[in-house]
């Protein structure tokens, strides 16, 4: 079963959003919502195709504020969905002006994670011979 996971960076910048850019977080919320649900459904990542998914470098995903209510602001809620361990990352969240920087974050983290997986494969397992 699909497990949410979010980064100490994502709450901390969804509290001032909530904030400033409340009918937007709502709106992002339930975006994050739908995507969940398709995941717990057992559709994989890649199987998702909803207005407010964005497909970024290196699997991550970025939805949108698209949904009822006056915009002010274009958000976008960065999220890595591990298939591996079904964690859905909830990584960051920022606008316009920060998106180069969190692209930037996000891909790291994802790269960090794979080099991990990596090195456990590498890994020898004594127990099992």
């Amino acid at each position: 079963m699909w497990e949410l996971v979010p980064s100490i960076d994502y709450e901390k910048r969804a509290k001032r959003y909530l904030k400033t850019n409340r009918q937007e977080m709502l709106n992002v919320a339930d975006n994050l919502a739908a995507y969940l649900a398709a995941l717990r459904m057992g559709l994989k990542p890649q199987q998702i195709i909803r207005g407010f998914v964005h497909h970024e470098p290196h699997g991550i995903k970025a939805l949108d504020e698209s949904g009822p209510g006056k915009h002010k602001k274009a958000l976008r809620l960065y999220i890595y969905p591990d298939e591996r361990s079904e964690t859905l990352y909830e990584l960051t969240i920022g606008d316009k002006s920060t998106q180069r920087e969190d692209i930037k974050q996000c891909t790291e983290f994802v790269k960090q994670l794979l080099k991990e997986y990596e090195s456990q494969e590498k890994t020898p397992d004594y127990e099992n011979g």
